[in-house]
């Protein structure tokens, strides 16, 4: 709700609003009305047009591969430690999944840059811009980042093992890097909190092992 410094005269008016929802998400829309006279025809395309994003493709990409990539490299590990697969697979799962790892760590970084365009509806140049990144990292972005990079690295590490993943380093970087998702978008603020968090983690892991397994 936001208070008028004086009264609106009588006419047709446009509203156009955009604000950044708890879970990252832009959310804007423009729309008419009219104060002591009928609503005369308009054109909200031009209004509209300011609440649109650049980046929002972008954005789009970019956490699609996050979410493929993270769950690939966690899935690798949760698929070698469980079922000990012939050699030649499991060669082929540790490359893949160090391949994945690195994408993601990647990812992680450049959400938080393209988060802060979006948000700010910055030029195609505003992801060189210090305020950019101020912005994402002000956001639920950077905190999923600063699980999901290390966990990235951990992942990493145990997939250089020659046949099999490290244990230790896979179970605490398959961790970090689906608790990063626990920390932002939808899971972070769908009520019940105490709920969700669990829930989402463990279908996370059930994903993540099957993606994998596939």
């Amino acid at each position: 709700i936001l208070p008028l410094n004086e009264t609106l005269a009588n006419g047709t008016y446009l509203l156009t609003y955009r604000v950044i929802s708890a879970d990252t998400h832009p959310v804007g829309t423009t729309f008419g009305f009219s104060i002591g006279e009928p609503m005369r025809a308009t054109s909200t395309t031009a209004a509209a047009s300011d609440t649109r994003s650049k980046w929002s493709t972008l954005v789009g990409i970019n956490r699609w591969m996050l979410y493929a990539s993270m769950l690939w490299a966690a899935g690798s590990v949760l698929f070698l430690l469980a079922l000990s697969p012939p050699s030649a697979v499991a060669a082929s799962s540790l490359r893949s999944g160090r391949l994945a790892a690195l994408l993601s760590a990647a990812t992680f970084v450049l959400a938080i840059g393209l988060g802060g365009a979006d948000m700010r509806l910055a030029g195609f140049d505003g992801l060189f811009s210090a305020e950019t990144w101020r912005t994402g990292l002000g956001s639920t972005l950077a905190a999923s980042a600063a699980l999901g990079v290390p966990g990235m690295l951990m992942l990493l590490a145990a997939l250089s093992a020659a046949d099999r993943p490290k244990t230790g380093l896979a179970v605490i970087g398959a961790a970090l890097g689906i608790g990063s998702f626990l920390v932002t978008g939808h899971a972070a603020t769908a009520p019940p909190a105490w709920l969700m968090a669990p829930v989402v983690g463990l279908h996370l892991v059930a994903t993540a092992f099957w993606l994998a397994s596939l």
